[in-house]
């Protein structure tokens, strides 16, 4: 089984008041190339995925927009924990129907030891999650 680990995307980050949008798209489609070359059997987004907790429009879609190359149009799981950038229940806002479509998305540290299952090809793998969560809450938790 094949994944691929991917991390800190930050969409919709500026860089001295410049967006950088389209670098991250030309970047993401380069990301696409390698997933078809190497036949990837899954995608594995390891927190900030965004720059902040409210990313603008155009970086909510851009991410909508890849995972619909992944998800739907290749077929692959993608498995995707909030970072400390990410706004955690922004981001898993709809993670449950998601799940249907491919899409695991992980932003809550209370089910960390509930595995996302993939089985490729006859090989069977469990992927646990673990999303940023302050300290304050993981010392009360």
């Amino acid at each position: 089984m094949r994944l691929l680990h991917t991390a800190d995307w930050h969409l919709g980050r500026l860089f001295h008041n410049l967006s950088l949008l389209d670098d991250q798209r030309h970047v993401l489609q380069q990301l696409l190339t390698i997933i078809d070359r190497e036949r990837v059997d899954a995608v594995l987004i390891a927190g900030d995925i965004y720059d902040r907790s409210v990313p603008p429009a155009a970086a909510v879609t851009l991410l909508d927009e890849i995972l619909a190359e992944l998800c739907e149009k290749r077929g692959l799981p993608v498995i995707m924990i909030s970072g400390n950038h990410d706004g955690a229940a922004r981001l898993g806002f709809g993670a449950r129907h998601l799940r249907q479509a491919g899409l695991h998305i992980l932003t809550d540290l209370a089910t960390c030891d509930q595995p996302v299952t993939l089985a490729v090809n006859g090989v069977t793998v469990d992927v646990f999650g673990i999303p940023y969560a302050d300290p304050e809450y993981v010392r009360s938790a």
